[in-house]
């Protein structure tokens, strides 16, 4: 029930083959007291079992870390028993960024099939730590080294991102294994047409994404600032929680732009999509990413992208469709922003071709080819 990318596509997987006739149930770890044990989402039963006790998630709510760590590594201790009264014919598991059944993920379980669907997993051990911290990395680095070399028990590994599909490849041991089959959108969900607002001056920017430091929300800051002399009409909107809220919040007290910076908590997923009307603009200034559903769902709103140029984005988008910038360079940053601001009629071309790109990325299609392999 939660926002993040991978939740996000575990739900709306769930809710279509719930639809098309399959009995669907997820097991997960609370990562909040608030969790209910369980709850029926469109179809879907959701069970929920608790990992960590109750002062650390009150003290380390999701999307902190900690509570993400408690529900991947002690999940296990609830699985074996659970498969045994459901049965189920399928095993899907989310390795973001590692297997919600630890362990288990090593030994076979009782199912037809076993499915790991992958995200995004760095290479490195410096990678893992950067961005997971220490416990969580290099556990993280450990399972991501077992699933490379095939000792994972896993039939089939999806990925949401070409680039990550094309890199686990690479490996001899899992290469046939590996599939991509991206996120998706619900296009009926957005107007087929976007109304140009003149805001008098005003220009507002969207973020959206855990306030991790892979999202490189930092950098959209330090653009603002670079901005507000000859824009002091813009303002940047963050919208999700985690552990660098502090840290940015000081950022943009040090640079003095609290009052074009505010970073919002997570919303719901129907709220969400009529949000993205309010904007100007969408900016991801990501360090990494996987197949982003928030930038897939931007592209359908006909909301103009400012984006990172990294290989993730350029996968799905182009120079024709959005407006890149170099990663983690918020004078570039910067510099792109007050291209697209003076070039209004280019940008709204780019938003454009990024709607009919969007089209091409279905929902439907993807709990499809989860399941049936296609």
């Amino acid at each position: 029930m939660k926002e993040g990318g991978a939740e996000t596509r575990t739900r709306e997987v769930a809710i279509r083959l719930a639809r098309s006739g399959h009995g669907v149930t997820i097991l997960c770890g609370k990562t909040d007291v608030s969790d209910p044990d369980v709850t029926d989402v469109e179809g879907v039963r959701i069970v929920s079992r608790k990992t960590l006790p109750n002062f650390l998630l009150h003290r380390f709510p999701y999307p902190h870390y900690v509570s993400l760590a408690g529900a991947n590594l002690f999940l296990m201790f609830h699985i074996r028993g659970f498969l045994t009264t459901e049965k189920p014919d399928v095993i899907r598991e989310d390795v973001a960024p590692f297997p919600p059944s630890f362990l288990l993920s090593l030994v076979r379980l009782r199912a037809k099939e076993r499915i790991a669907v992958t995200h995004m997993l760095s290479r490195t051990l410096r990678g893992w730590i950067k961005f997971y911290g220490l416990v969580f990395g290099c556990a993280g680095f450990v399972m991501d080294r077992l699933l490379r070399a095939g000792k994972l028990k896993y039939d089939r590994i999806v990925c949401d991102s070409k680039w990550f599909a094309d890199e686990l490849k690479e490996y001899p041991a899992i290469a046939s294994k590996v599939s991509y089959i991206p996120n998706g959108v619900d296009m009926e969900q957005f107007n087929r047409a976007r109304v140009r607002r003149n805001g008098n001056g005003r220009i507002r920017l969207l973020s959206v994404g855990r306030l991790a430091v892979t999202k490189g929300h930092r950098f959209a800051i330090e653009a603002v600032h670079r901005l507000r002399n000859d824009y002091p009409g813009v303002t940047l909107d963050i919208i999700g929680n985690g552990a660098m809220k502090e840290p940015l919040i000081k950022r943009a007290k040090e640079l003095g732009v609290c009052d074009m910076v505010e970073i919002h908590p997570p919303i719901t997923h129907a709220e969400m999509l009529r949000l993205y009307d309010d904007y100007d603009f969408f900016v991801m200034p990501s360090l990494w990413e996987g197949l982003p559903v928030a930038l897939i769902e931007a592209m359908a709103s006909r909301l103009p992208i400012v984006a990172s140029d990294i290989t993730a984005i350029r996968d799905i988008l182009d120079e024709g469709s959005a407006t890149f910038a170099g990663s983690e360079d918020a004078d570039g940053l910067a510099e792109k922003l007050r291209w697209a601001f003076q070039h209004p009629e280019e940008v709204c071309k780019f938003a454009d071709s990024a709607y009919e790109i969007a089209k091409r990325y279905d929902w439907n299609a993807t709990a499809k080819g989860e399941i049936e392999g296609i």
